[in-house]
Protein backbone atom coordinates (compact mmCIF):
# COMPACT_ATOMS: atom_id res chain seq x y z
CA UNK A 1 0.00 0.00 0.00
CA UNK A 2 1.55 3.29 -1.00
CA UNK A 3 1.67 6.35 1.26
CA UNK A 4 -1.16 8.17 -0.55
CA UNK A 5 -3.56 5.24 -0.25
CA UNK A 6 -2.70 4.81 3.40
CA UNK A 7 -3.16 8.54 4.01
CA UNK A 8 -6.52 8.56 2.19
CA UNK A 9 -7.77 5.54 4.20
CA UNK A 10 -6.61 7.13 7.45
CA UNK A 11 -8.25 10.45 6.60
CA UNK A 12 -11.54 8.75 5.72
CA UNK A 13 -11.70 6.75 8.92
CA UNK A 14 -10.56 9.66 11.10
CA UNK A 15 -13.18 11.80 9.36
CA UNK A 16 -15.92 9.27 10.17
CA UNK A 17 -14.59 9.03 13.76
CA UNK A 18 -14.77 12.82 14.16
CA UNK A 19 -18.22 12.90 12.56
CA UNK A 20 -19.37 10.13 14.92
CA UNK A 21 -18.16 12.09 17.94
CA UNK A 22 -19.97 15.22 16.79
CA UNK A 23 -23.16 13.44 15.71
CA UNK A 24 -23.35 10.76 18.41
CA UNK A 25 -22.58 7.91 15.97
CA UNK A 26 -24.92 9.02 13.16
CA UNK A 27 -22.17 9.11 10.51
CA UNK A 28 -21.32 5.42 10.97
CA UNK A 29 -25.00 4.51 11.13
CA UNK A 30 -25.63 6.41 7.90
CA UNK A 31 -22.65 4.72 6.19
CA UNK A 32 -23.78 1.27 7.38
CA UNK A 33 -27.34 1.93 6.16
CA UNK A 34 -26.08 2.87 2.70
CA UNK A 35 -23.94 -0.29 2.59
CA UNK A 36 -26.92 -2.46 3.62
CA UNK A 37 -29.15 -0.87 0.98
CA UNK A 38 -26.47 -1.41 -1.68
CA UNK A 39 -26.08 -5.06 -0.66
CA UNK A 40 -29.86 -5.62 -0.63
CA UNK A 41 -30.17 -4.08 -4.08
CA UNK A 42 -27.40 -6.32 -5.40
CA UNK A 43 -29.09 -9.44 -4.03
CA UNK A 44 -32.47 -8.39 -5.47
CA UNK A 45 -30.97 -7.71 -8.90
CA UNK A 46 -29.23 -11.08 -8.91
CA UNK A 47 -32.45 -12.86 -7.96
CA UNK A 48 -34.36 -11.06 -10.72
CA UNK A 49 -31.66 -11.99 -13.25
CA UNK A 50 -31.80 -15.66 -12.28
CA UNK A 51 -35.59 -15.63 -12.58
CA UNK A 52 -35.30 -14.09 -16.07
CA UNK A 53 -32.75 -16.73 -17.11
CA UNK A 54 -35.03 -19.47 -15.76
CA UNK A 55 -37.99 -18.07 -17.73
CA UNK A 56 -35.82 -17.83 -20.87
CA UNK A 57 -34.62 -21.42 -20.55
CA UNK A 58 -38.14 -22.72 -19.87
CA UNK A 59 -39.49 -20.88 -22.92
CA UNK A 60 -36.78 -21.56 -25.49
CA UNK A 61 -38.06 -24.26 -27.83
CA UNK A 62 -34.83 -25.92 -28.94
CA UNK A 63 -33.22 -29.26 -28.37
CA UNK A 64 -29.57 -29.61 -27.33
CA UNK A 65 -28.45 -30.71 -30.80
CA UNK A 66 -29.85 -27.54 -32.43
CA UNK A 67 -28.13 -25.31 -29.89
CA UNK A 68 -24.78 -27.14 -30.16
CA UNK A 69 -24.88 -26.98 -33.96
CA UNK A 70 -25.79 -23.27 -33.91
CA UNK A 71 -22.83 -22.39 -31.68
CA UNK A 72 -20.40 -24.55 -33.66
CA UNK A 73 -21.35 -23.03 -37.03
CA UNK A 74 -19.88 -19.61 -36.40
CA UNK A 75 -17.90 -17.93 -33.59
CA UNK A 76 -20.32 -14.98 -33.85
CA UNK A 77 -23.09 -17.23 -32.58
CA UNK A 78 -21.29 -17.84 -29.28
CA UNK A 79 -20.96 -14.07 -28.83
CA UNK A 80 -24.66 -13.71 -29.68
CA UNK A 81 -25.54 -16.23 -26.97
CA UNK A 82 -23.56 -14.22 -24.43
CA UNK A 83 -25.25 -11.01 -25.61
CA UNK A 84 -28.67 -12.58 -25.06
CA UNK A 85 -27.78 -13.31 -21.43
CA UNK A 86 -26.46 -9.77 -21.01
CA UNK A 87 -29.79 -8.45 -22.34
CA UNK A 88 -31.63 -10.70 -19.88
CA UNK A 89 -29.72 -8.90 -17.13
CA UNK A 90 -31.40 -5.65 -18.22
CA UNK A 91 -34.97 -6.98 -18.42
CA UNK A 92 -37.56 -6.89 -15.65
CA UNK A 93 -40.71 -8.21 -17.32
CA UNK A 94 -41.12 -12.01 -17.62
CA UNK A 95 -42.59 -11.56 -21.08
CA UNK A 96 -39.32 -9.96 -22.21
CA UNK A 97 -37.45 -13.15 -21.27
CA UNK A 98 -40.06 -15.21 -23.12
CA UNK A 99 -39.85 -12.97 -26.19
CA UNK A 100 -36.04 -13.20 -26.16
CA UNK A 101 -36.35 -16.99 -26.04
CA UNK A 102 -38.69 -16.92 -29.05
CA UNK A 103 -36.37 -14.59 -30.98
CA UNK A 104 -33.36 -16.78 -30.15
CA UNK A 105 -35.25 -19.91 -31.26
CA UNK A 106 -36.16 -18.20 -34.53
CA UNK A 107 -32.52 -17.18 -35.04
CA UNK A 108 -31.24 -20.71 -34.39
CA UNK A 109 -33.80 -22.12 -36.86
CA UNK A 110 -32.96 -19.48 -39.51
CA UNK A 111 -36.48 -18.01 -39.45
CA UNK A 112 -35.07 -14.55 -40.15
CA UNK A 113 -34.37 -13.64 -43.76
CA UNK A 114 -31.94 -10.92 -42.65
CA UNK A 115 -29.87 -10.29 -39.53
CA UNK A 116 -31.46 -6.84 -39.31
CA UNK A 117 -34.88 -8.45 -38.64
CA UNK A 118 -33.46 -10.26 -35.61
CA UNK A 119 -31.73 -7.07 -34.44
CA UNK A 120 -35.00 -5.14 -34.82
CA UNK A 121 -36.88 -7.77 -32.78
CA UNK A 122 -34.25 -7.53 -30.01
CA UNK A 123 -34.51 -3.73 -30.05
CA UNK A 124 -38.29 -3.92 -29.72
CA UNK A 125 -38.09 -6.47 -26.89
CA UNK A 126 -35.59 -4.38 -24.95
CA UNK A 127 -37.87 -1.33 -25.20
CA UNK A 128 -41.14 -3.01 -24.24
CA UNK A 129 -42.59 -2.55 -20.80
CA UNK A 130 -45.69 -4.36 -19.53
CA UNK A 131 -48.06 -1.56 -20.56
CA UNK A 132 -46.75 -1.31 -24.14
CA UNK A 133 -46.71 -5.07 -24.47
CA UNK A 134 -50.35 -5.42 -23.37
CA UNK A 135 -51.38 -2.57 -25.64
CA UNK A 136 -49.62 -4.06 -28.64
CA UNK A 137 -51.07 -7.52 -27.93
CA UNK A 138 -54.54 -5.97 -28.07
CA UNK A 139 -53.60 -4.26 -31.31
CA UNK A 140 -52.27 -7.52 -32.78
CA UNK A 141 -55.39 -9.46 -31.82
CA UNK A 142 -57.73 -6.81 -33.22
CA UNK A 143 -55.82 -4.93 -35.93
CA UNK A 144 -59.00 -3.14 -37.05
CA UNK A 145 -59.47 -1.61 -33.57
CA UNK A 146 -57.45 1.56 -33.80
CA UNK A 147 -58.77 3.99 -31.22
CA UNK A 148 -55.59 4.07 -29.13
CA UNK A 149 -54.35 7.49 -28.15
CA UNK A 150 -51.68 9.18 -26.11
CA UNK A 151 -48.00 8.76 -25.53
CA UNK A 152 -48.14 4.94 -25.48
CA UNK A 153 -49.25 4.77 -29.11
CA UNK A 154 -46.38 7.11 -29.97
CA UNK A 155 -43.97 4.64 -28.35
CA UNK A 156 -45.40 1.83 -30.46
CA UNK A 157 -45.06 4.07 -33.51
CA UNK A 158 -41.42 4.81 -32.55
CA UNK A 159 -40.77 1.06 -32.35
CA UNK A 160 -42.25 0.80 -35.88
CA UNK A 161 -44.99 -1.53 -34.66
CA UNK A 162 -47.87 0.73 -35.74
CA UNK A 163 -48.27 3.45 -38.32
CA UNK A 164 -50.72 6.05 -39.53
CA UNK A 165 -51.68 5.29 -43.14
CA UNK A 166 -53.55 8.51 -43.91
CA UNK A 167 -55.09 10.98 -41.51
CA UNK A 168 -58.83 11.35 -41.96
CA UNK A 169 -60.09 14.92 -41.97
CA UNK A 170 -63.17 15.84 -40.01
CA UNK A 171 -65.46 18.64 -41.11
CA UNK A 172 -64.45 20.86 -38.19
CA UNK A 173 -60.79 20.48 -39.32
CA UNK A 174 -59.74 18.26 -36.38
CA UNK A 175 -57.58 15.38 -37.49
CA UNK A 176 -58.43 11.89 -36.34
CA UNK A 177 -55.40 9.64 -36.62
CA UNK A 178 -56.24 6.00 -37.22
CA UNK A 179 -53.35 3.70 -36.41
CA UNK A 180 -52.74 0.42 -38.16
CA UNK A 181 -50.36 -2.35 -37.34
CA UNK A 182 -47.26 -1.94 -39.53
CA UNK A 183 -45.58 -4.67 -41.56
CA UNK A 184 -42.79 -4.83 -38.94
CA UNK A 185 -45.44 -5.01 -36.20
CA UNK A 186 -47.31 -7.80 -37.95
CA UNK A 187 -44.11 -9.83 -38.43
CA UNK A 188 -43.11 -9.23 -34.79
CA UNK A 189 -46.57 -10.23 -33.55
CA UNK A 190 -46.69 -13.43 -35.63
CA UNK A 191 -43.08 -14.43 -34.98
CA UNK A 192 -42.70 -13.49 -31.31
CA UNK A 193 -45.97 -12.66 -29.54
CA UNK A 194 -48.60 -14.91 -31.05
CA UNK A 195 -49.55 -17.63 -28.56
CA UNK A 196 -46.97 -16.41 -26.03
Amino acid sequence: MNKLTLLATLAKNVGIGCADNLSLGMASAFKNTINEIAEGTKVTNEALYYMQVKTFLETVDLDQHEVDQFFQENPYHLKLGMEIFKILEQTVVDEQAKMLARAFSCKVRNNYSELSEFDKDIFIIKNMDKHLLNMFKQFGQKPDKNDFQGISIKHLEYLDLVRIPDPLMWSDSNILQKYQISEVGLQFYNRILKNL
